[in-house]
């Protein structure tokens, strides 16, 4: 699991502090590159509807077996539905 780094965006509306994860694709796109080619890694599963994902998937598409989108990016289902293909 990739946490990423949080980024304090202010305060909503009730005044509770708003906070976004950043960095979470670098990372996942780092463990494809580097792990995908050494076989540390056959198959992964993306809780994800980032596109910024789709150049990772298509780089280690042949060293990763399988790849799962739940609620994908349109994007990101068309790249999946061709690799399978």
């Amino acid at each position: 699991m990739r946490e990423g780094c949080l980024v304090y965006r202010g305060l909503d509306a009730r005044g509770q502090p708003i906070y976004q994860q950043k960095r979470v694709d670098l990372f996942l796109g780092l463990d494809f590159a580097l792990l995908a080619p050494k076989h540390q890694i056959t198959h992964a599963a993306i809780v994800s509807g980032d596109s910024d994902l789709v150049p990772d998937f298509e780089a280690q598409q042949e060293a990763i077996q399988r790849v799962a989108y739940p609620r994908p990016h349109r994007e990101l289902c068309q790249r999946i539905k061709e690799a399978r293909r």
